[in-house]
C-alpha cells in the first residue's frame, strides 16, 4: 500500500467530487479541454428502471452533436454510455442509465430535476465529427 494512502483517498463510502478535490467550485466550473467538448447541462428527470436509474438531461446546442447512443459522455467528472438521444420541447437531450453502485460511490446520487451538470463529449467524436466537415 502506498505509504500516504490515507492522505490521497476519500475515506470509504464518502461521495466525492472530480471539481471540487481540483479547487473548481462554486458558480459554472468545468475542466476544459476544448471550448466545443464541454458543457453545462439540465438534469429534466431521473426515473427508477429495474435496479438503476434513467436520467434525462438537456444537452446544449454545441454539445448535442457529438453525443449519439452508445457513446460516451462524462456528466460531473464521471464517464457513462449514452442510451438514448432525442429532440423534444425546444431541446435537444440524452439519457445514461446509472447503476445502483455509480450512484452511490459519486456525487451523482444527489442529483435532482432542474441541477445543473458538467458535461464534456468523447473527443473522438469531436474529432469524427471534424473529419467529416472538411469531406463536405
Amino acid at each position: 500500500a502506498h505509504p500516504h494512502a490515507d492522505e490521497l483517498w476519500a475515506a470509504p463510502g464518502q461521495a466525492i467530487s472530480a471539481l471540487e478535490e481540483f479547487g473548481l467550485t462554486g458558480g459554472d466550473a468545468v475542466l476544459v479541454k476544448g471550448s466545443n467538448s464541454v458543457g453545462l447541462g439540465r438534469v429534466v428527470a431521473i426515473e427508477p428502471e429495474g435496479g438503476s436509474h434513467r436520467v434525462h438531461i438537456e444537452a446544449p446546442a454545441p454539445l448535442h452533436r457529438y453525443i449519439a447512443p452508445k457513446g460516451s459522455i462524462t456528466v460531473d467528472g464521471v464517464s457513462l454510455t449514452v442510451s438514448g438521444v432525442g429532440f423534444s420541447d425546444g431541446a435537444d437531450w440524452f439519457e445514461v442509465a446509472i447503476i445502483p453502485h455509480t450512484l452511490a460511490v459519486t456525487t451523482l446520487g444527489a442529483l435532482t430535476p432542474g441541477d445543473r451538470v458538467n458535461l464534456e463529449v468523447d473527443m473522438l467524436a469531436r474529432y469524427v465529427a471534424r473529419m467529416l466537415e472538411h469531406r463536405q
